[in-house]
């Protein structure tokens, strides 16, 4: 068993259950191995949510990342942020964000981070789209004017 192996249940089951509702008890059941096992890998778990949370995060950004060099439109790199956060999110129960602020600080910091780039990556779109508008527009008209004139 890999850690990156353990890391996916915990995320999943973290996110459907809530960090504080699932135990390490129950990851270990799943996992098919002791719990001494699981502290092989991490410390506490704290740490095992954190490093769960900072999965999740990689895996998040990775997906982004190759949509939008996929794409050169900024409009349709946003529809794609929002389609891949969307996908994602869509799976996190209440539950999931309470127990990180209430229970797990240093997770609830990664994540929230996160979420502000998130943000910070949708405005920074919004600019280059309001950008690319401006331009299309000036030339579109300077054809325009200049068909006019000859």
């Amino acid at each position: 068993m890999s850690k990156s192996e353990l890391l996916e249940c915990s995320i999943t089951n973290f996110t459907k259950f809530g960090s504080k509702s699932f135990t390490l008890d129950e990851l270990a059941s799943e996992m098919g191995m002791s719990k001494k096992t699981i502290y092989n890998y991490f410390k506490n778990k704290e740490d095992l949510v954190s490093e769960s949370v900072g999965f999740l995060i990689e895996r998040i950004k990775h997906d982004m990342d190759s949509a939008l060099l996929q794409q050169t439109d900024p409009i349709v790199k946003i529809i794609e942020i929002y389609r891949i956060g969307f996908e994602y999110f869509k799976c996190f129960k209440p539950s999931f964000i309470f127990g990180l602020k209430k229970y797990y600080p240093k997770a609830s910091e990664v994540f929230e981070t996160f979420r502000n780039h998130i943000v910070f990556l949708d405005s920074s779109f919004a600019q280059r789209r309001t950008d690319a508008l401006r331009h299309g527009r000036s030339v579109l008209f300077g054809q325009t004017h200049s068909i006019k004139v000859t």
